[in-house]
């Protein structure tokens, strides 16, 4: 698709699976209009397959009796959508969430990971947490992260300095040892315990950034 605001072009996407965002603070009015030109993903997939001629790629097209849509190979959209051995063919086409304008003058968390680790050889749990910032501003933006998980009596504090650009923040939790922690089972093999964890972001600037998430 091609994303046009205010009749001025300020991106394209070619991928469901990614979340995307565009610079509008050169094109931004009092009142603002947001236009979106798709592409048939059908007919861009079979243009990409026939650009496409350094070798093969299997399948051109699903089993006839799917009454399918061929290429999904060459496009990054929801694979079943152009037919699967138990759905009908409907390639999706449009937006898959909402569409929202943010402003900030600092910085701005874009993304938010963590993964549980458990390390065998010590018999502890640890957590990676990961988080992507846009630094906007001009001079590097210093401050603390606390992280607090009460249920597993854990509360920790790091020091961090975002400089300006697109910065990633990658922070190791450890979890005590004397700390019992149950993990999730499926249902009928276990409980399905959680624990809730807050990230708390306190900037310069005044500037205050809170994640929760479950464990």
């Amino acid at each position: 698709s091609k994303i046009l605001f205010n009749e001025v072009t300020i991106g394209e996407t070619d991928n469901m699976f990614n979340r995307y965002s565009f610079d509008i603070t050169n094109v931004v009015r009092d009142v603002n209009s947001i236009e979106l030109r798709f592409q048939s993903a059908v007919l861009y997939a079979a243009q990409q397959s026939k650009a496409h001629t350094r070798y093969q790629v299997p399948p051109d097209c699903p089993p006839l009796v799917q009454k399918g849509e061929c290429h999904v190979n060459f496009v990054r959209k929801e694979q079943c959508s152009f037919s699967w051995d138990w759905g009908p063919s409907f390639p999706t086409q449009g937006i898959w969430k909402d569409v929202r304008i943010e402003a900030y003058n600092i910085c701005h968390l874009n993304y938010f990971t963590f993964s549980p680790i458990y390390d065998k050889s010590a018999q502890e749990w640890n957590l990676e947490i990961e988080s992507t910032f846009d630094v906007v501003s001009s001079k590097p933006v210093g401050g603390q992260v606390i992280v607090a998980i009460p249920k597993l009596q854990t509360q920790q504090t790091y020091s961090i300095e975002l400089q300006p650009g697109k910065r990633i923040v990658e922070l190791f939790v450890n979890i005590s040892k004397n700390i019992t922690v149950e993990t999730w089972w499926p249902h009928g093999h276990g409980n399905q315990t959680g624990y809730n964890m807050t990230v708390l972001f306190e900037l310069d600037g005044g500037l205050n950034i809170e994640k929760s998430a479950k464990l």
